[in-house]
């Protein structure tokens, strides 16, 4: 944490204001921040509200024109604010921004240039694990921006919305830069703006939380794709989708007998059907902003 926040507060770029969000941390980070960081706004929850509630907190705490969003395991380069907010006021249309996203560990290697759409509703970072030699230095529109690290417009927000507090953990960003498209805004890949990240870092630090963090991202991407995709969409990758479902089912069943393993991609599915009525409504809410009909976003499918 400390790491991250010394690399915010030595960027080019001078006018920001830096909150960080305790969402209920048990290993006396809020004290190190009040001792070591008197300029930082801390907010402290009294529970662990998720990733989603937890940004939706600290961003309206916050009053700048841009809000970037950032995982507490990443490193900034001194130039990473300055190319963001460069990119960002050069076209009004873009909405979300991504930094090229190193790993921390082997910042020769790339670790995000944003996310990708499957068929199936799975997704994957562009670059991941690829050299940085240069060959993704161009500024490009991609589907989707890793929520490590997501340079928004405030005025984006304000039409599309924040965070989906339901998903709780994963899927949250494809969640946002979905609507934000839906809605005619861009996400963009800012390749001279460098984020230095360190992968996994919380489920390392606390393996314990591996099977939570598993049926979230099982259960979100079904929720996400009846959330934001047209029937069409749905329709025509309907094989796919079904063909990773049955899959994820078959392993869930085959851990149980063999295993004994809790069933969590079966409780992922059943949970998600529970919330259909949910979903819907948000799609009704969504569609009074949606500029053109949702079978645009077919063409960041990928095969």
């Amino acid at each position: 944490m400390g790491d991250c926040i010394n690399s915010i507060l030595s960027q080019s770029y001078e006018n920001y204001e830096v909150i960080v969000v305790d969402n209920f941390s048990n290993d006396d980070s809020a004290n190190y921040i009040k001792e070591k960081f008197s300029t930082v706004n801390l907010i402290i929850n009294d529970s662990n509200v998720g990733f989603a509630q937890g940004n939706n907190i600290g961003y309206r705490y916050s009053r700048g024109k841009y809000v970037l969003f950032l995982n507490p395991d990443v490193r900034l380069d001194s130039e990473c604010l300055y190319e963001l907010v460069k990119v960002a006021e050069n076209d009004y249309d873009i909405g979300i921004c991504a930094p090229k996203m190193l790993l921390l560990n082997d910042p020769d290697l790339i670790n995000s240039l944003g996310i990708y759409l499957c068929r199936n509703g799975r997704t994957g970072q562009w670059g991941d694990g690829k050299k940085d030699d240069g060959k993704f230095n161009k500024i490009r529109e991609v589907f989707a921006v890793n929520g490590a690290a997501m340079f928004c417009r405030r005025r984006m927000l304000e039409q599309v919305g924040l965070f989906d507090e339901d998903l709780f953990l994963y899927y949250e960003d494809i969640d946002l830069s979905w609507r934000a498209r839906l809605c005619a805004w861009k996400c963009v890949l800012v390749p001279n703006s460098r984020i230095y990240h360190m992968r996994n870092a919380t489920l390392k630090k606390y393996p314990e939380i591996g099977e939570t963090a598993k049926y979230y991202n099982q259960r979100n991407r079904i929720l996400v794709l009846l959330k934001n995709s047209s029937f069409t969409q749905l329709f025509v990758n309907f094989p796919f989708i079904l063909k990773y479902d049955l899959l994820m089912v078959a392993k869930s069943i085959f851990y149980l007998f063999k295993y004994r393993r809790y069933p969590i991609e079966i409780r992922a599915r059943f949970d998600a059907m529970l919330q259909l009525y949910k979903v819907a409504q948000k799609r009704y809410k969504d569609n009074k902003n949606i500029i053109g009909p949702r079978s645009l976003m077919r063409k960041w499918v990928m095969k």
